[in-house]
């Protein structure tokens, strides 16, 4: 089994606390592992911003044996852990039921495995766990896509875009930060699915434009390029208050006069 080099990774303080908390959980009994984007990150060799766990100790022994703080996801079996000085969003394993609003589950049903666990989340490279000795668990190959610089949902495209359609500018985001192509079935799932972002609240969209900005001109000039490529911009602008087509001619004339050569025709 693949391990990372713990010792390295936990000179950064946030990872070091996240570490040592998994360890105490598993001093109690239980299961506990770093998981989702500090992951993919950690294995990317990229900034951490936010460590998380994820663990099968119950929701209400969490609460008895740490200090914690609500983050309004308890119904969800999410608490911030406040440890060695990080605050640490754990969560108990779980499965989640219908999503009837296109956003959230109705209802969620906790879980004793990890594996379990995996199933419910977005995509492959956000789906893989680091145990309290630095051990990677991948039961949905993220690795292997982090390798091939691929964006891959987890099992069916088309159900976790269903579930959540937010996930579908997710998916956009994260192949232009880091530069991946989108999967073939993923990105046919995305085209299918397009018309559930009329689900989800402007604040929510406008977040993940903000953040595909933040990344850089390059990152934002892909991210726009795919929006119009999937043909999403009169979902997200339906009043047209964007020249999406003007502003990625834009943007490739500031990185073509800047010198920058690997971009898409």
């Amino acid at each position: 089994m693949l391990t990372v080099n713990k010792k390295q990774l936990c000179e950064d303080e946030h990872i070091a606390a996240g570490f040592r908390l998994c360890e105490v959980i598993r001093d109690y009994g239980y299961d506990a592992y770093l998981v989702g984007g500090c992951v993919r990150d950690i294995l990317f060799n990229t900034h951490v911003h936010d460590v998380d766990v994820a663990t099968n100790m119950p929701i209400d022994e969490l609460k008895d044996k740490f200090y914690w703080h609500d983050n309004n996801g308890e119904k969800h079996g999410t608490i911030l852990v406040n440890f060695a000085g990080h605050y640490i969003e754990t969560t108990q394993f779980r499965t989640d039921g219908n999503y009837s609003d296109g956003r959230h589950p109705d209802e969620v049903k906790f879980s004793q495995s990890f594996e379990e666990d995996t199933k419910r989340r977005d995509f492959t490279i956000n789906a893989i766990g680091l145990d309290a000795d630095g051990k990677i668990i991948d039961y949905q190959g993220g690795q292997k896509d982090l390798e091939n610089n691929l964006i891959r949902a987890v099992g069916n495209p088309e159900e976790r875009f269903n579930e959540d359609a937010l996930r579908i500018l997710r998916a956009i985001r994260f192949a232009a930060r880091f530069d991946f192509t989108i999967e073939s079935k993923t990105c046919e799932a995305i085209k299918k699915c397009k018309d559930k972002l009329t689900l989800i609240a402007r604040e929510r969209i406008g977040d993940e434009i903000k953040k595909a900005a933040s990344y850089g001109i390059y990152e934002f000039y892909r991210f726009i390029d795919t929006l119009i490529d999937c043909q999403l911009t009169d979902i997200i602008d339906p009043g047209h208050y964007v020249n999406w087509t003007k502003a990625k001619k834009l943007l490739c004339r500031y990185l073509e006069t800047s010198g920058f050569e690997e971009m898409r025709p």
